[in-house]
């Protein structure tokens, strides 16, 4: 099994951006439906059993505060030679990284070595799709921000349609 932990996206900000895609909807894209949103805080991991994570997390639950993130641009990711995403990105606040931190310690897990940075993904394609683009350097300016005080343990399954995500705890920042 695949888990992750990720910041869940308060509701607004959702709307925000489900507005925002209508205008691109003729992209040959799967857009990740609104209850997928999240920003991953820690990427997946192989994991057997969840409930030590789940309660190392509520043992720091509501300890940390509640973050304000704001995304200024929308792109295709993770790099422009092989793309297959779209997200929206915008500055690390240092919080945020003392959150992941905090949490890896928590945990017991090593620390990511790659540079964290703040995306919330948007869209999944294959490079055939890309193909089709209009524009293959898609990029969009934004102004989207919001509160974020919820973070939460996710299981990722991929199947043939793509990928599913299922929260299996939520906790207060």
């Amino acid at each position: 099994m695949r888990l992750f932990i990720a910041l869940t996206v308060p509701t607004d900000l959702k709307t925000i951006v489900t507005d925002w895609r209508h205008q691109f909807s003729a992209l040959p894209v799967r857009w990740l439906p609104e209850h997928h949103f999240h920003v991953t805080i820690i990427p997946p991991w192989d994991e057997v059993d969840e409930l030590p994570i789940v309660e190392a997390l509520r043992e720091i639950e509501g300890s940390m505060n509640p973050l304000s993130l704001r995304f200024d641009r929308v792109r295709l990711a993770p790099n422009q030679r092989e793309p297959r995403l779209i997200w929206a990105e915008g500055p690390t606040p240092t919080e945020l990284l003392r959150i992941k931190e905090r949490l890896e310690r928590t945990m017991e897990m090593p620390p990511d070595r790659r540079p964290f940075r703040l995306h919330l993904t948007l869209a999944r394609f294959s490079p055939e799709q890309l193909m089709q683009f209009h524009d293959q350097h898609f990029s969009d300016t934004v102004s989207w921000s919001g509160i974020f005080n919820e973070f939460a343990l996710i299981r990722s399954d991929l199947f043939p349609a793509g990928v599913e995500y299922t929260t299996l705890s939520t906790h207060h920042i």
